[in-house]
C-alpha cells in the first residue's frame, strides 16, 4: 500500500513539475507558440497544469468550453495615471459572448473578458483574479473570485447545484448581485 501511495504522489509531483508556459500573441511577428487562444486551448501539446500566457492584444474566442485544467494568464489591466479611467490598451482581451469553464482547477489571472464568464455546473477549485469581465455566472465549489472588476451582473446561484465554499472577495461589481446558494 505504501508503494502505491508513493507512486501516485511521485506521479503527481512529476506531472505538475513538467508543466509548461506557452506564449500566445495574435501578432505574426511576435514568434509566439500560438497566435490565438482557440488554437492554444485545442492543441494536443498543451497539457494539464500548463499555463497560457496571453500577451497584450485581442483574442477572438469561438465560445468552445475550456476543458483542460490550465492557467490562463494575461498582463493585467489598470488605471490610466491620475485620471481614474480604466486602461485596457495593454491588456489581453478575450472577445466572446460567453467564456465557459468546464474543467476543475482552471485559473484565470489578469485578462479582460468581453463577454460572460460562466462556470459550468459544477466546477471545483477554480480561481479568477485581477480580471475585467462583463459578468460572472454559474456554479462552482471551493473556488475563489477575487479582486476583479465585474461590469455587469454577478450571478452565482443555481438550485440544482448550490455553490459551496466560494471565496468572493474585494471585487467591484457594477451590475446586480444575486445571492449565492448555501
Amino acid at each position: 500500500m505504501k508503494k502505491i501511495l508513493f507512486f501516485v504522489a511521485a506521479t503527481l509531483v512529476v506531472s505538475a513539475a513538467s508543466a509548461k508556459i506557452w506564449r500566445v500573441n495574435p501578432h505574426p511577428q511576435a514568434d509566439a507558440d500560438f497566435s490565438s487562444l482557440d488554437s492554444a486551448l485545442k492543441a494536443d501539446a498543451v497539457h494539464r497544469y500548463d499555463t497560457l500566457y496571453l500577451e497584450p492584444g485581442n483574442y477572438p474566442y469561438s465560445g468552445d468550453y475550456v476543458r483542460k485544467t490550465i492557467t490562463i494568464m494575461g498582463p493585467g489591466w489598470g488605471f490610466k495615471s491620475n485620471s481614474g479611467a480604466i486602461d485596457l490598451s495593454t491588456s489581453a482581451n478575450i472577445q466572446c459572448g460567453q467564456f465557459v469553464i468546464n474543467a476543475d482547477s482552471v485559473c484565470i489571472y489578469g485578462v479582460r473578458v468581453e463577454g460572460n464568464v460562466t462556470f459550468k455546473e459544477p466546477t471545483t477549485s477554480c480561481r479568477m483574479e485581477h480580471c475585467y469581465v462583463n459578468s460572472v455566472m454559474g456554479t462552482t465549489y471551493y473556488s475563489s473570485i477575487r479582486e476583479n472588476y465585474i461590469y455587469g451582473d454577478f450571478t452565482m446561484d443555481n438550485s440544482s447545484y448550490p455553490n459551496r465554499d466560494v471565496l468572493v472577495e474585494n471585487n467591484v461589481i457594477i451590475g446586480r448581485y444575486f445571492r449565492m446558494s448555501t
